[in-house]
Parts: C-alpha cells; structure tokens; sequence
C-alpha cells in the first residue's frame, strides 16, 4: 500500500508540474506577444513620422523654388494659410502652409511653416518645419 500511495503521488506532482510549467510557459508567450506588438507599433510610428517630415521638407523645397523663380511675385502675398492638399500613396497625410509676411515696407522676408497631419490610432499626429525665407538669397 505504501508503494501504491508513493505512486499516486508522484503521479499528482508530476501533473502539478506539468501544469506549472505551462502556466508560466504561457505567461511568457503572452509578455513576448504584448513585447513585439509595441515594437512593431513603435516602428509603425516612426516610419510615419519619418514619412510626413520628408514631405514637409519637399513642401519647402518647392517653396523656397517658387521664391527664387519669380521673387516679385512670392513676395507680394498675403500673411494666412493655404492647403497643399493630401500627400502619400493613399493620401493619408494632410499638409498646410503658412505665411507670414514681414509688414512693409520691410517686407524683404517670410517665415514659412509646413504641417503635415495623418491619423494615428484614435487620434492625429503632425510635425511642423519652419522656414525663414528672404528675397536675396544667403
């Protein structure tokens, strides 16, 4: 009887090891899983916000040309803002430009600001890049 009572238990230890051994093996299955999603997502993040800055800078570039082609014309604007419409291969970025002048008749420069948004989650991102523009170029 004694053998047969030393049989069953370690039989019962044997599975309460068992079982051990899987809840903990299934606790660090779920923190790897929960880990690599919000690398994932941060890599996600980042290439978007890497993405917007790169429009945003081509947005100035195309400005900063716009200057230098025609400097009369760049600088008989208004101060505001103007859109520059969606961006990206599903236009999933929206870009917004603003313009303020210096008052006459020292207008001889404009800050230029570039703000791309897109949708992030629940919610929106953006960056901005600004520039200061002149009518002779430094």
């Amino acid at each position: 009887n004694l053998k047969l009572m030393r049989k069953r238990d370690i039989k019962g230890q044997l599975l309460l090891e068992v079982l051990i051994a899987l809840t903990v093996l299934g606790l660090v299955a779920t923190t790897v899983v929960k880990v690599s999603t919000r690398s994932l997502k941060g890599v996600r993040i980042s290439g978007d916000r890497q993405m917007a800055l790169s429009f945003a800078g081509q947005v100035l570039i195309d400005i900063d040309e716009v200057r230098t082609d025609d400097t009369a014309l760049f600088f008989s604007g208004a101060s505001g803002t103007e859109d520059c419409g969606p961006l990206g291969d599903n236009s999933e970025y929206q870009c917004e430009i603003s313009y303020v002048f210096n008052s006459p008749p020292d207008s001889n420069s404009v800050s230029v600001m570039v703000e791309i948004s897109w949708a992030e989650g629940d919610g929106m991102s953006n960056v901005t890049l600004d520039k200061v523009l002149t009518k002779t170029r430094l």
